[in-house]
């Protein structure tokens, strides 16, 4: 019976009973003991807005003494605010407006389920905005590694270590890119540039890429290491493009069975072939 609650409006306040304490006492504690929905007692309908009461029983709740209570019930049944019917057992009391003072359940829950589903549709609206956004910002630095970035090297000489978490994949390469700019002023944005695409290729099934398969990525020796590779590949080929006249993508396969086969040998010392290339 202490479940749920009635709604109470100001206007009250000017009500023709609001300043005998009594009857007000008396009104409110009929609203609050009055069924919320249909009820049977005894083989007895007891409708919504309906109680069951009798005038000692009344007393004793409320503390009014019995002439008290029968003076309010008539006070409130001259108002039309509540008509009563006695028997030799009981009285049924019923509220003549009860569905002013208190929502049904239904409404009431209607209405929480409106405000979820909007802080619902927000909550969608601010993730789908934040991925816009994320992705304007990637789009708008996508250009910034091909510029030169002026950064104290010091600072930017911590290795990438692998995730496996569930963050966006886009986000970690992201990550990974900006981990690169401030080399792009010591390396170029071409090898920069490469360096970056062929790291941040999927693997197999799509939820890593490349670098987070390694078990330990320090840039700064990686791009060393990529660099060496680029210097002494450029100088040789510079050498034989004029007697060999083949073209970019001839030399580069070239080049690719030269350390397939270098690989495929256990005894050979591979550490002229680029991390790029001994770890595929």
């Amino acid at each position: 019976m202490c479940n749920g609650w009635i709604k109470l409006h100001r206007k009250i306040l000017d009500w023709e009973w609001f300043t005998s304490p009594s009857t007000l006492q008396l009104f409110i504690y009929l609203l609050l003991r009055a069924n919320k929905e249909d009820k049977k007692w005894r083989g007895i309908l007891i409708k919504r807005g309906q109680l069951v009461t009798s005038v000692a029983t009344i007393s004793e709740e409320t503390k009014l003494s019995t002439q008290q209570v029968r003076t309010s019930l008539n006070r409130l049944k001259s108002t039309n605010e509540i008509t009563s019917k006695t028997t030799n057992r009981f009285t049924l009391v019923t509220v003549c407006k009860y569905e002013s003072y208190q929502l049904y359940e239904e409404a009431e829950q209607q209405t929480k389920q409106q405000a979820l589903q909007q802080t619902n549709n927000k909550q969608i609206t601010n993730k789908q905005q934040q991925l816009k956004n994320n992705k304007n910002i990637r789009n708008n630095n996508k250009e910034s590694i091909l510029t030169n970035v002026r950064i104290d090297e010091k600072a930017t000489d911590a290795p990438v270590v692998a995730t496996t978490t569930t963050d966006d994949m886009e986000l970690r390469k992201e990550k990974f890119y900006q981990s690169l700019v401030p080399y792009v002023a010591k390396y170029g944005k071409d090898m920069v540039r490469a360096f970056y695409d062929y790291w941040t290729e999927k693997t197999y099934g799509g939820r890593k890429m490349r670098f987070e398969k390694q078990q330990a990525f320090e840039i700064s020796k990686r791009l060393a290491t990529w660099q060496k590779h680029d210097l002494s590949y450029a100088n040789r080929d510079n050498t034989r493009i004029g007697q060999s006249g083949s073209t970019r993508a001839e030399r580069d396969a070239e080049f690719l069975a030269h350390v397939r086969e270098k690989l495929s040998r256990p005894d050979e010392d591979a550490s002229d072939i680029p991390f790029a290339l001994r770890d595929c």
